[in-house]
């Protein structure tokens, strides 16, 4: 009777090495799982920063290339946008549709051969751009362009993004304009506040509203 009892115990003795943890087998485990973590997380906060910073581009190029491009909304329509959300919605004015009226960079309303000629070549980008604004990784883009001087004179044309992290702000001037800071090249931004800017994409313009 001893000798089973015996043999039992070591089968059970046998079983829970067999399978059983140590605490120290289990405080190391943890600790590489922490330091594999720390190496990494930077790695992938890093390329999930790139990636938005990347697709923010691709969208403000394509914004761009059809605001002022051959067959893009100034050289079919004849007349610089004053809105975002006219590159995908048509225009109109008093003979075609009631106000407020779509206007163009300087801020006046379009004519009829306007409106005609934005519906022969319209919609001018491949996604939907609504008067709310447009929604980009980085933030929201104002439907209205902020052109300087707001008349028919060369200058500069802005898409405005609001409440911008101040390092979005920075990784896109880097991607853009080797990083030129902010009052230079195609990215300018305000003084942060908060950790936040206003940030501009800008592009030139000729003297046509």
């Amino acid at each position: 009777m001893r000798s089973f009892f015996s043999l039992h115990r070591r089968r059970a003795a046998s079983h829970d090495t067999r399978y059983g943890f140590s605490l120290v087998e289990l405080v190391v485990s943890l600790a590489v799982i922490l330091i594999l973590a720390a190496v990494a997380l930077p790695n992938v906060t890093g390329y999930l920063d790139q990636q938005r910073i990347e697709a923010t581009i691709a969208q403000l190029s394509e914004v761009r290339d059809a605001l002022d491009s051959p067959g893009g909304f100034r050289q079919a329509v004849g007349a610089n946008a004053g809105q975002l959300s006219e590159l995908t919605t048509q225009i109109w004015n008093g003979a075609s549709g009631p106000p407020p009226f779509p206007r163009n960079s300087c801020g006046n309303t379009f004519s009829n051969g306007q409106v005609n000629s934005w519906d022969s070549a319209g919609p001018y980008v491949n996604f939907f751009i609504p008067a709310t604004g447009l929604v980009t990784p980085i933030g929201v883009a104002e439907d209205t362009l902020q052109r300087i001087p707001r008349s028919a004179t060369a200058g500069v044309i802005r898409i405005v993004i609001t409440n911008v992290a101040a390092t979005d702000a920075q990784l896109l001037d880097d991607a853009v304009d080797a990083g030129d800071g902010l009052a230079a090249g195609t990215i300018h931004w305000s003084a942060p506040a908060g950790g936040v800017v206003t940030l501009y994409y800008q592009m030139p313009i000729d003297n046509r509203c």
